[in-house]
């Protein structure tokens, strides 16, 4: 039994092969999926950029179609709104209103619809690697390349932080058209009422419909 136990010792560790921990892009996707289901709800100040434009404001986002985007530029903060409130998608800016019917292609909450992505999306890690320093947060970046050439985006850069929490989501359309929407938090899991998705109309709002057809 003596002999047994010295020739275990020293037979070489790599003989007793160990599980390997495999860290990708799809393990990264995982966090964020895992993250993303336990988010009922949040609010927080969001920089949208299009088209060389910069717009800022505050979002609340509701699972899984309520939204409101209020936000403008630098000289008008509040000048325009976008909500969806389950049914429609309203565009608001001063008493112009454009309104889409709400379907699968409508819907503005698809770049926090992780399983949707998944379906149409492949995620590759960016050549500089998945882990990154985000301002001052350790965070991750995942790029989603399509699986075919009939999805909305050729690609989408997505940075969550170490805990699954998208930060920043930056997209290129089949034209493209550059548009990146980023996010800081400020709670979570609160109950909205359904008045917070409401556009008020006058006597003089004009509204146009099916803006995306």
């Amino acid at each position: 039994m003596r002999y047994l136990l010295l020739i275990m010792i020293a037979l070489p560790m790599n003989l007793f092969p160990q599980s390997v921990v495999v860290f990708n892009a799809t393990s990264v996707i995982d966090i964020i999926e895992k993250s993303s289901s336990k988010i009922k709800s949040f609010k927080g100040r969001f920089v949208y950029k299009k088209d060389n434009k910069s717009y800022s404001g505050y979002m609340i986002y509701v699972v899984p179609d309520k939204l409101l985007m209020q936000f403008g530029t630098e000289s008008n903060p509040i000048d325009k709104k976008i909500v969806s409130d389950g049914k429609f998608i309203w565009i608001q800016e001063g008493d112009i209103i454009a309104r889409q019917k709400m379907g699968e292609n409508t819907n503005p909450i698809t770049g926090w619809n992780i399983r949707k992505l998944r379906r149409e999306y492949i995620a590759t890690a960016p050549s500089s690697g998945l882990e990154i320093q985000y301002g001052s947060i350790p965070a991750y970046q995942v790029i989603f390349e399509p699986k075919v050439n009939t999805t909305s985006f050729r690609s989408i850069d997505m940075i969550a932080d170490r805990e699954g929490l998208i930060r920043r989501v930056k997209a290129i359309s089949r034209v493209g058209v550059v548009t990146e929407l980023s996010i800081s938090y400020s709670e979570f899991n609160k109950e909205y009422g359904i008045d917070e998705f409401v556009v008020n109309t006058t006597e003089d709002s004009q509204i146009y419909d099916n803006i995306f057809e």
